[in-house]
């Protein structure tokens, strides 16, 4: 069902396994920047609620897309005191060049979480950063707050309309 598209158990696996290992707040904050100051604890909640689906969708996109890899987790340097690390991978697909993608960790109550990826050099959160950025200058906190759900139901439509088509 996952290698056919399945959006709803493509869904699931992720929820399961991928996401518990995320820290959304930190990563929203991150993105938001300087407007994370002024945000109001229920814009802030709306702000993680909906970059958190934003994420959750392009990584369900990403498992769609990608078949018969592999990811290669290199050695990580870590010494006992370390609270946050980087964890280096490669996603290795036969006949194709390397995809290297880096997780950046902090150490948490909850174990190890990731605050930020970077895919062959991008940083996620930097990338986001700047669109969030222009979109605050322009209507504000409230304003990105209302592009993300619609942002969000456009990223669904296109995966149903690509799992319909397959």
């Amino acid at each position: 069902d996952i290698r056919a598209g399945n959006q709803q158990k493509i869904l699931a696996l992720v929820d399961a396994k991928v996401l518990p290992h995320f820290d959304f707040e930190r990563m929203t904050r991150l993105a938001v920047g300087r407007g994370w100051r002024n945000a109001t604890p229920e814009q802030r909640q709306q702000l993680v609620d909906e970059f958190r689906t934003l994420l959750v969708r392009t990584y369900t996109s990403a498992f769609t897309r990608y078949q018969d890899q592999t990811v290669q987790v290199q050695p990580v340097k870590l010494q006992p005191d370390d609270d946050e690390v980087t964890v280096k991978t490669q996603i290795v697909k036969p006949g194709a060049e390397s995809i290297a993608v880096d997780y950046e960790m902090e150490k948490t109550g909850d174990g190890w979480k990731a605050f930020d990826l970077s895919v062959e050099g991008a940083s996620l959160v930097t990338t986001y950063r700047s669109s969030f950025n222009e979109q605050i200058q322009q209507s504000g906190i409230d304003g990105l707050i209302k592009t993300l759900p619609e942002k969000n139901r456009a990223m669904s439509r296109q995966s149903q309309r690509k799992a319909e088509s397959k």
